[in-house]
């Protein structure tokens, strides 16, 4: 009888003692899950900081050589659009000033979109030149 409770146990502890080792394995495992998420945060916020400063630079650097970015000329291209629904609108403006005002627009867009097909080339000449 007192054989078989050793027996009894010993089983119980060896099991126990399986249990504790896995415990410790899911411990570590996530450990090192959280430091690996730790390690991911800061690699983002890093990223972030860097992006940031990039697009500082960017906008700079544009600045500076006098060059809009074409973001810049889409939003003119929008404001001018907008611009011209709004005055004929009104209600208010004779057809002579709507036609105007439309050949203005049209004007206006077109040297826009002419700044953004030219700028490409523009800056590989001077690229080219450096």
């Amino acid at each position: 009888m007192i054989a078989r409770e050793l027996v009894t146990l010993l089983r119980f502890r060896m099991e126990r003692a399986g249990l504790n080792q896995f415990l410790n394995g899911l411990n570590h495992a996530r450990s090192r899950a959280q430091a690996a998420a730790n390690d991911i945060r800061r690699s983002f916020a890093s990223m972030r900081l860097q992006q940031r400063n990039s697009g500082a630079i960017y906008n700079r650097s544009l600045d500076r050589l006098g060059i809009r970015s074409d973001a810049q000329i889409y939003a003119e291209i929008r404001r001018a659009q907008l611009a011209y629904t709004a005055f004929r609108r009104t209600g208010m403006a004779t057809h002579a000033e709507l036609d105007r005002a439309w050949a203005r627009t049209r004007e206006r867009i077109r040297e826009l979109r002419g700044e953004l097909r030219s700028s490409g080339s523009s800056l590989g000449k001077w690229l080219g030149a450096a």
